[in-house]
Parts: C-alpha cells; sequence; structure tokens
C-alpha cells in the first residue's frame, strides 16, 4: 500500500470516474490524520477477508469501511469523499503514476508526511466500528 497527499482542481463526479477503475481510493485529507490510523484499516480490511467477516467485495472498499467507521459504503463515502482540492490517495496495488496522470493531479510540494501516531480516540473508533451494542 502507498499513501500519497496530492492536489488536483479535478472534482465531483469527474474525479470519482476517473479514479474507479483503479485499485485505490481517494479520502479527505483532513480525514487522513496519520499514518497509524490507516495502517490500522488496512490490518482490519485483511483480516476481515481472512475470517470471511468482511462486508465489501474489494478490499479497497472494506478498508474505507473500517477507516471511516461505517458499516455501509454510501456513509463512508460520503464522509471520505474529498471536499476540496487537497487529498490522500491510498493505492493497494498498481502504479500511482498512472493513477495520478488519470487524476490530473499532483503531490503536495514536499508531499507533506501524514502524523506517525494519532489520536487514541481516532484509533478507538476505527477498531471498535464493528462492535455490536
Amino acid at each position: 500500500m502507498k499513501v500519497l497527499a496530492l492536489r488536483t482542481g479535478m472534482s465531483g463526479k469527474k474525479l470519482e470516474d476517473s479514479i474507479i477503475g483503479f485499485d485505490a481510493i481517494l479520502v479527505e485529507r483532513t480525514l487522513a490524520r496519520s499514518l497509524e490510523e490507516i495502517l490500522l484499516a488496512e490490518h482490519l480490511a485483511k483480516r476481515s477477508f481472512e475470517k470471511k467477516k468482511n462486508i465489501a467485495k474489494k478490499m479497497k472498499y472494506e478498508f474505507l469501511l473500517w477507516f471511516t467507521g461505517k458499516t455501509d459504503l454510501a456513509s463512508a463515502f460520503r464522509i471520505a469523499k474529498p471536499k476540496g482540492e487537497e487529498m490522500v490517495l491510498i493505492v493497494f496495488s498498481g502504479d500511482e503514476k498512472e493513477i495520478l496522470k488519470a487524476l490530473n493531479a499532483k503531490l503536495e510540494t514536499g508531499n507533506p508526511k501524514l502524523e506517525t501516531q494519532s489520536d487514541p480516540l481516532d484509533l478507538e473508533r476505527i477498531s471498535l466500528s464493528r462492535v455490536k451494542s
């Protein structure tokens, strides 16, 4: 998995259509605060497939469900949808250069790094999102 901060002038349906054919997702830059959150969601998504407890059929969508703390894709997409020009690209497989070209995007100057550690409550939101009350 590769995680890249990027900027593009594309938005809305055009942005969604440009990423759909790739094994990658885009998330709102302010939602992706730390690498630790992304790695936890990736781990839990992989584990869901291993245990056959996955909700989504594709890894990128299962990741998105865990990352947003939701159990339905519609609300996960609504939360994660990039709202401005800055966003985070999470590539599960494939060539990120090809994806950047399709998105007409540029890496943010210096490609700012995400925090390595996150707020414990953000990690709790991810890890407890499927606990039934």
